[in-house]
């Protein structure tokens, strides 16, 4: 595993995640924010912090999983 991953990981807790994990092999890293949290904000900031890695903000939805179709 890269010595990034888990820099990552810790770096996501210190700017606030209640909760962050590698899923899989370790080629994604998520962190989970309380609502109101300025998610945008620290995207921005850990870009900074690890360039060259793609960040996504998103939020969950009520209506819990949607199914989406693939684009083929």
């Amino acid at each position: 595993m890269s010595s990034e991953l888990p820099a990552f990981r810790d770096a996501l807790l210190r700017s606030g995640a209640e909760l962050a994990l590698l899923s899989g092999s370790g080629s994604t890293v998520f962190g989970l924010f309380r609502a109101g949290t300025e998610v945008t904000s620290i995207a921005a900031f850990l870009r900074g912090e690890f360039p060259g890695w793609t960040l996504r903000a998103s939020r969950t939805v009520a209506s819990g999983v949607r199914i989406v179709p693939a684009v083929t």
